[in-house]
């Protein structure tokens, strides 16, 4: 069971394109069933999801253009721009995958002190046990 803290599903504060908002969803929706999204975590999700955004752009521009393309003025040959934009993109998300636990390496990370659902509940102890999670301290219903 769980407790309703808004009646709105968590939704992104800052503009994101389709691509965007689908990593944001997945990324929400399976942070909240392992039980490690929290409030405090939705701003480094939104980073993530434009971090991911910024990286697929990149992506399709040096697709598009190749790595070496002609320099505006000279048009002696050089490594695309888009290629460093994607590289720092590629970093960034790595350590934002490690911090949100996305990361293979860190998906044992411990469950979020207040874990909240992905429609924005808070999940109570009793519904935490009843997943199988180590749970200390009694229920807040149990009283």
């Amino acid at each position: 069971m769980t407790t309703k803290l808004h009646t709105k599903a968590i939704v992104p504060s800052v503009a994101l394109d389709e691509y965007g908002a689908d990593i944001f969803r997945q990324t929400v929706e399976g942070m909240a069933a392992r039980l490690t999204l929290d409030r405090a975590s939705i701003p480094l999700v939104e980073r993530y999801a434009m971090t991911m955004m910024t990286w697929r752009t990149a992506a399709r521009h040096i697709a598009e253009e190749g790595i070496v393309v002609p320099a505006k003025r000279s048009r002696v040959p050089s490594v695309n721009l888009w290629t460093s934009i994607e590289r720092k993109a590629a970093q960034e998300a790595r350590t934002l995958e490690k911090l949100l636990g996305l990361a293979p390496a860190s998906r044992q990370m411990p469950i979020a002190a207040n874990p909240i659902a992905a429609d924005g509940s808070l999940i109570s102890k009793a519904e935490q046990r009843r997943r199988g999670y180590l749970v200390v301290g009694p229920d807040e219903d149990a009283a």
